[in-house]
């Protein structure tokens, strides 16, 4: 399995689903600490925790410039961006279904950045993710693949790495280690 490494400011930290940047780390961050977490765990609907946190993130939330450059020297620029999403595997927390084609053995990240979009649209197309349909609306939604990436904002993100919190930043570098781990899976 392929590992992945989130850096910032020279440490890292590894991840084996996913990672992240903005929006979908700010829901991490308060799904830690929130109330409904633990209310919605009692009930046995822990789950649906991300999706209460997720809609009011999205109300108190304003988009970025972010921009990304590939290992292979191109560079993409999205100027009104809510998250990016660097996927080892297809879903994320909660159930989210953001990359529905990443793999984790291929050699390669997923990234899904969600930008322009207005916060109306992306309530309505947050449902959609739980089954990897959103990719399929126009606008909005781009998927990229690359070994490696370093993300600029102009201003700092909340970040996570496999759901765990971590600090704020402006900049940071996601790649896969050389080495993958071996995992038995029945």
């Amino acid at each position: 399995m392929d590992i992945g490494v989130l850096k910032r400011e020279g440490k890292g930290r590894r991840f084996a689903v996913s990672a992240g940047i903005g929006f979908d780390a700010a829901v991490c961050h308060e799904v830690c600490v929130s109330k409904w977490k633990r209310v919605l765990n009692l009930l046995k609907i822990g789950k649906l925790s991300y999706a209460v946190v997720a809609m009011d993130r999205i109300i108190k939330d304003r988009p970025v410039k972010l921009e990304l450059t590939l290992d292979d020297g191109s560079m993409k620029v999205f100027e009104r961006t809510y998250f990016a999403a660097f996927m080892n595997l297809p879903y994320e927390g909660g159930g989210f279904k953001f990359c529905p084609d990443a793999s984790g053995s291929d050699g390669f990240l997923d990234i899904m950045v969600v930008s322009d979009l207005s916060k109306l649209k992306i309530l309505c197309l947050l449902p959609t993710a739980f089954s990897g349909k959103h990719t399929r609306f126009k606008g909005g939604v781009t998927i990229l693949k690359c070994r490696s990436v370093k993300v600029v904002t102009d201003r700092a993100l909340p970040l996570h790495t496999d759901g765990e919190p971590s600090f704020l930043s402006k900049e940071i570098e996601v790649s896969l280690e050389k080495e993958k781990l071996n995992v038995i899976v029945e």
